[in-house]
């Protein structure tokens, strides 16, 4: 609000519709704090657990794959719930986002793991190749975000009341990917390619270059952690 305020004053001011006000000098720390930078990641176990929970729920087949697909890429959430089928090609195994799709109004190219190429291929089979990639509940739509987080959040709730997990988001999964491959070696500028961030200091300016093969092999690594993850957790229960 403070901020919002701020901005609108001065618009007025720079148009002479008025002269000053006593507001410019209320300082912004004296009214309010800037939001705490979320600190949640999934352990191991919960990635495995929430993976299980995904698959032997009653939902839909678009929700359960977009579900699996955020996990899998650590993309935004929007950046899959609004994905046209064709930027995804299989037979080059790159997802190509638009630039006028990205946060950063650059293109972003992430290769597609095999795990994720057997979802979208049964995805295809499903709702076919047409329009959006994760379908929405009417015709020529995609998947909205109140869907997703109803659906993480009724997981979750499952998931807590046998394991007491604590609550998670579709955004905590770009914090688990990060984190967890990091713990793996993975160097910083390839997870964070993988997460549609744009590099710092002077690699910004001049190196344009995506590490696709290194970005292929960290999210075959993370696959197989998935997987992994999954296994224990299924010889758990049975």
């Amino acid at each position: 609000i403070h901020k919002t305020l701020n901005t609108m004053l001065k618009w007025c001011r720079a148009r002479n519709i008025i002269q000053s006000s006593v507001f410019f000098d209320i300082d912004f720390n004296a009214v309010g704090k800037p939001p705490n930078r979320g600190e949640r990641n999934l352990q191991m176990y919960e990635v495995g657990t929430l993976w299980v929970e995904i698959g032997q729920t009653h939902a839909t087949p678009a929700i359960k794959a977009c579900s699996k697909l955020l996990v899998i890429f650590g993309a935004r959430n929007s950046e899959i719930r609004e994905a046209l089928r064709t930027e995804f090609d299989l037979e080059r195994a790159i997802w190509t986002l638009p630039s006028s799709r990205s946060k950063t109004n650059k293109v972003i190219r992430r290769p597609i793991p095999e795990m994720a190429r057997r979802i979208i291929l049964d995805l295809d089979d499903t709702y076919g190749m047409d329009g959006y990639l994760i379908p929405g509940l009417h015709n020529r739509t995609h998947m909205t975000a109140h869907s997703l987080n109803r659906f993480i959040i009724r997981t979750w709730g499952k998931m807590s009341a046998k394991s007491k997990i604590e609550k998670f988001t579709p955004h905590d999964f770009r914090r688990t990917l990060a984190t967890r491959l990091s713990e793996k070696e993975v160097l910083p500028h390839v997870t964070e390619k993988m997460l549609g961030h744009e590099l710092g200091g002077i690699m910004a300016v001049y190196n344009k270059h995506d590490w696709i093969d290194e970005q292929l092999k960290a999210y075959e690594l993370w696959c197989e952690m998935i997987s992994e993850a999954a296994q224990e957790q299924l010889s758990d229960i049975f």
